[in-house]
């Protein structure tokens, strides 16, 4: 990221099926890092999510590519209030696009908010 310039925030809410494992495709195109806060909302079971992993786009921007991106930092999924949480940071560094997966092992359909930061 340019010197001086301002990270980016960005949060998207999703209803998720039990089982269902959620994508989501964010634009990172001059990040250096992506952060991102996981919430599956009304449940106290650690178990219910599950953050599945986090890979590249080839250049293009629409080729997968069949790699995943570890996490620099990561917290094991944890319950707060009566929700659950899960927190990750990755290195961006040469990718403009990546797609984030996570899973609602729950046993019936709950909402997802997905907190992203880029800097």
């Amino acid at each position: 990221m340019q010197l001086g310039a301002v990270p980016q925030q960005r949060v998207t809410a999703k209803t998720v099926a039990t089982g269902v494992t959620d994508t989501t495709d964010i634009d990172c195109a001059g990040a250096d890092r992506l952060t991102v806060v996981w919430r599956l909302k009304a449940t106290v079971t650690v178990g219910d999510l599950t953050v599945n992993l986090v890979r590249p786009y080839a250049a293009d921007g629409t080729t997968l590519l069949n790699v995943v991106l570890p996490a620099a930092s990561a917290t094991a999924a944890a319950v707060g209030g009566s929700d659950v949480w899960a927190v990750s940071t990755y290195d961006l560094r040469g990718f403009q696009k990546v797609r984030l997966e996570a899973k609602n092992n729950n046993a019936g359909t709950l909402s997802l908010d997905i907190h992203t930061f880029t800097s």
